[in-house]
């Protein structure tokens, strides 16, 4: 068994990541600070600061175990011929659903996609990998292990709080338009969207604040019909810091974070339900509420930080599948 299949025997890991790295709320951020809380020693290579032939050079020179690439703008010159002539294994990391929206379209076009093994957190794909010829590995999204963890914040802001982009998100997703719409006209000023129009995220100890301040964060994930396997980076992220989520169901989430246990879940559209939850929350079941969000915290930092899919896809190596569940 190599060192890159256990990451835990002999000699740590060496990763050459090419990605955003200057953000540190970036994935490719996120996933170094997991690589090496896993273990690994990572050579953090700017995606937009050398062509794919310096990356080249940069490799044959360091002979690393493993070259990771999370994509944000893509790499300039040869990089085929990087991934060819790299002498390591190569895989590519994202955690965005492609199947059924435009970037669809994308899929198998660019080098990126043509990395030895490309894993996604899209589990419920395999024929539109198979038709693009995309070597796939099934590994969701995560919570940052520098962020996870309950805030003790006072009830100091909107008590009913939707996280995520409502104007600019997906056209083919209406469903957060209209939850937005169903939760306004209910709550009127107990409710706030972030971000709002024109503003940045909400990051780092002020999204821990409003996880732990807010009776109840309401969340969706794009889903297409019938699709199951994927779900927004955001359940980690949030549940992680403490949030009492209202979520909307999906299919195989159930697999990492339960109903009643860890979050509560709506299906789609159906803003009864959803409506009955947020009330249920926001006026009373206190004890049930911090009962929940406390597991849920405690469940994430126990097996859904970048630290945890850093030791899976390091001992998963290119040669097996998760199951998405």
């Amino acid at each position: 068994m190599s060192r890159r299949d256990s990451p835990s025997a002999g000699p740590p890991a060496r990763v050459l990541y090419v990605g955003d790295h200057r953000c540190p709320y970036d994935l490719a951020s996120r996933m170094t600070r997991g690589l090496r809380l896993a273990g690994a020693e990572v050579d953090a290579v700017q995606e937009d600061a050398q062509p794919a032939e310096a990356v080249l050079e940069r490799a044959l020179d360091t002979r690393p175990d493993l070259l990771l690439w999370t994509r944000s703008w893509g790499l300039a010159g040869d990089a085929d011929r990087l991934l060819r002539e790299a002498s390591c294994p190569t895989a590519a990391y994202d955690v965005d659903l492609y199947a059924g929206l435009a970037r669809e379209a994308s899929v198998g076009a660019e080098p990126w996609w043509r990395c030895g093994t490309v894993w996604t957190a899209d589990g419920g794909s395999e024929a539109l990998w198979r038709a693009r010829g995309v070597a796939h590995r099934w590994l969701p999204a995560a919570a940052d292990p520098a962020e996870v963890g309950v805030a003790e914040g006072g009830p100091n802001g909107p008590e009913v709080v939707l996280l995520g982009r409502v104007r600019d998100y997906h056209p083919e997703w209406l469903h957060r338009r209209e939850m937005a719409a169903r939760l306004a006209a209910r709550y009127g000023s107990r409710f706030r969207v972030y971000p709002g129009d024109g503003e940045d995220p909400v990051r780092g100890s002020a999204l821990s604040r409003l996880c732990s301040s807010a009776r109840v964060v309401v969340c969706d994930t794009i889903s297409p019909p019938g699709h199951r396997g994927y779900w927004s980076d955001r359940v980690y992220d949030l549940g992680g810091r403490g949030a009492l989520m209202v979520h909307m169901a999906v299919p195989g989430l159930e697999a990492h974070l339960r109903d009643g246990e860890h979050l509560r879940t709506f299906e789609a559209w159906d803003w009864a339900g959803m409506l009955a939850l947020v009330d249920r929350y926001l006026d009373g079941a206190g004890d049930e509420r911090e009962r929940i969000r406390r597991a849920c915290a405690a469940e994430v930092e126990a097996r859904h930080t970048y630290r945890h899919r850093a030791e899976a896809l390091l001992a998963e190596g290119l040669d097996s599948a998760i199951s998405p569940g």
